[in-house]
């Protein structure tokens, strides 16, 4: 966590709650074995918070690939179009060993969107692709599993060319800004609902982003099967940036963009 703040300002309580797992991966990556008890995070955060940044500075730290899945483009097997095993076969042909692969940090971005949440597809609602793509993200949490990773033709053998890579050792995270679900969570908790001729109920929650209170119920009601909100463990919510947040990620920041420039003019001579 204090690595990953150096690069990150303005989330702290995020980062300390993402550190517990990157931290379980590290470890069971170092001492090559499988961990039973870490589980994937849903990260929640308004669009240009930063989630791909907290990622990357994690799995810098944790010297391990990862691999950002766009949900809202990717297509569940047997459907036409690119698959998840396409984008570890991307990694392959771009020169990321196999081994390394078998601890790599896989972000299912933009999660939100395979349940299509307000467009009347939701739940039971759904259509076929929606729930094609949670069974195949499902598919990563089972035990003993592997992918096969087809990597087209090799060009000194001329033949078809495929790895299997087991799935127990990936961490896995989703992330997505789910525009909307603060209204789950005010009919969950009765926020501003009216009970006969009463005045609306006191609201408890004035200055509290709805979205710290999200549960698996909530997840649910978006969209999620129960099958894979079980497999989820935590919900971590991304701050929306500040004026100080920024003013600190510009001037503060390890790497930052002003000592960029900084280091830009003072060598112009």
């Amino acid at each position: 966590a204090s690595f990953v703040k150096q690069y990150i300002k303005g989330q702290d309580e995020a980062i300390d709650k993402l550190a517990v797992q990157f931290f379980l991966h590290l470890d069971s990556k170092r001492k090559q074995y499988t961990s039973k008890i870490k589980c994937p995070s849903v990260t929640i955060g308004p669009t240009g918070s930063g989630k791909p940044t907290i990622f990357q500075a994690f799995a810098k730290y944790c010297d391990c690939p990862i691999i950002r899945i766009n949900l809202s483009s990717v297509q569940p097997e047997g459907w036409r179009g690119s698959h998840i095993t396409d984008y570890f076969a991307h990694e392959i042909r771009s020169g990321v060993s196999v081994k390394d692969l078998e601890y790599a940090i896989i972000i299912f971005h933009e999660f939100d969107k395979i349940t299509h949440y307000g467009c009347n597809i939701t739940s039971d609602k759904g259509n076929d692709g929606d729930a094609d793509m949670m069974k195949d993200i499902m598919r990563l949490f089972e035990e003993d599993d592997y992918l096969f990773i087809d990597t087209g033709i090799d060009p000194q053998t001329m033949k078809p060319t495929t790895y299997k890579i087991p799935v127990n050792n990936f961490l896995i995270m989703f992330d997505g800004c789910y525009q909307g679900i603060e209204g789950i969570v005010k009919r969950r908790l009765n926020i501003g609902r009216t009970i006969g001729f009463s005045q609306p109920q006191k609201v408890q929650y004035d200055g509290v982003n709805l979205q710290t209170l999200i549960k698996v119920e909530d997840l649910q009601e978006w969209g999620y099967s129960q099958e894979l909100t079980g497999r989820i463990g935590n919900v971590v919510v991304i701050n929306p940036l500040t004026t100080d947040a920024i003013y600190a990620i510009m001037t503060s920041a390890k790497d930052n963009i002003l000592q960029s420039h900084i280091d830009t003019f003072s060598q112009s001579n």
